[in-house]
């Protein structure tokens, strides 16, 4: 049981890590793009 809240924790911080940096990258391309 242990193991797998753990488990789900780091799948959880990946998926949100990556969601962040997806949302970074994609505000960055707006902005150049409008700056353009």
């Amino acid at each position: 049981m242990n193991w797998l809240k753990f488990n789900y924790f780091i799948f959880f911080f990946v998926q949100s890590s990556f969601l962040k940096s997806i949302l970074f990258k994609s505000s960055y391309l707006f902005k150049n793009y409008f700056i353009i």
